[in-house]
């Protein structure tokens, strides 16, 4: 399935870029130019970015390896918390809006995974996102280092003065 009906816009000069008959290399010229490829056509304008917002180039290999899923033709979809990262701080009303959707991902996999993991699964998870109320879902974990880990985490918390800490320590019995 081809694109070539898709009209494609370069966000600095937002002139049109359609891509019928374009060379690859040209194609690829205006996307290292402008580090962003608009694709328009579809219910909501795709930016196709070259350096996500947020995400460094020296990322790249990491976020390709946590991609969640793979498309037609090796396209990869990065994994709901890389693209958490690369829609904060854009200012673009529905970034936000997706930002709290995929938060809801995120959280809904530390929740089905911080009870059960061991310590290598919750480290690597907790080395890339923190929420008090993500921490919580470590409580009944059977690993005592996991739950160490997270009163850790929790308690450096409620020294900053995080009431949501506080309230879950409270009721913590270890």
């Amino acid at each position: 399935m081809g694109f070539s009906h898709v009209p494609c816009r370069c966000l600095i000069s937002y002139g049109p870029f359609l891509v019928t008959g374009r060379p690859p290399d040209e194609i690829a010229g205006e996307i290292a130019d402008y580090g962003v490829l608009r694709i328009s056509g579809f219910d909501r304008d795709i930016d196709v970015f070259r350096r996500p917002n947020e995400l460094g180039e020296e990322s790249f290999d990491e976020v390709w390896q946590r991609a969640v899923r793979v498309l037609d033709g090796g396209v990869r979809l990065p994994d709901p918390l890389d693209l958490h990262i690369s829609k904060a701080n854009t200012g673009r009303e529905h970034d936000w809006k997706d930002q709290l959707f995929l938060e809801g991902l995120v959280k809904a996999r530390f929740q089905e995974r911080l009870p059960v993991c061991d310590l290598a699964e919750a480290t690597s998870m907790l080395d890339r996102f923190l929420d008090p109320e993500v921490l919580q879902y470590a409580r009944t974990n059977p690993h005592a280092e996991v739950r160490a880990l997270v009163l850790k985490y929790l308690h450096e918390f409620e020294a900053e003065g995080d009431p949501y800490s506080r309230d879950i320590l409270a009721v913590w019995k270890e």
